[in-house]
């Protein structure tokens, strides 16, 4: 994050928005010669009035415990994906 980045994410309340995850997607950067490699996680949502967005996903953990079609609370600041609270959906 650049400075911009930075004031833009501590000044930005954090919302809960009910959602659905619509995608998933890694972004690898870096990794040659001296450099390691950097991966970011990313989630889309969609919101109850049918507008999508993309996340940074804060952990690799809430990436990875989260699944295209789950239904739940997205908790997010800024463009950040804090928490995913799944919701059963009785399918």
């Amino acid at each position: 994050m650049n400075c911009h980045e930075v004031r833009e994410f501590q000044s930005a309340p954090v919302l809960a928005q009910a959602a659905i995850v619509v995608g998933k997607r890694t972004c690898l950067s870096g990794g040659s010669g001296n450099s390691s490699a950097t991966t970011s996680y990313h989630l889309t949502a969609e919101f109850e009035d049918g507008a999508r967005a993309e996340f940074q996903a804060t952990r690799p953990d809430l990436y990875g415990c989260v699944s295209e079609g789950d239904a739940g609370v997205l908790f997010s600041r800024a463009s950040v994906a804090l928490d995913f609270d799944r919701v059963a959906t009785g399918a």
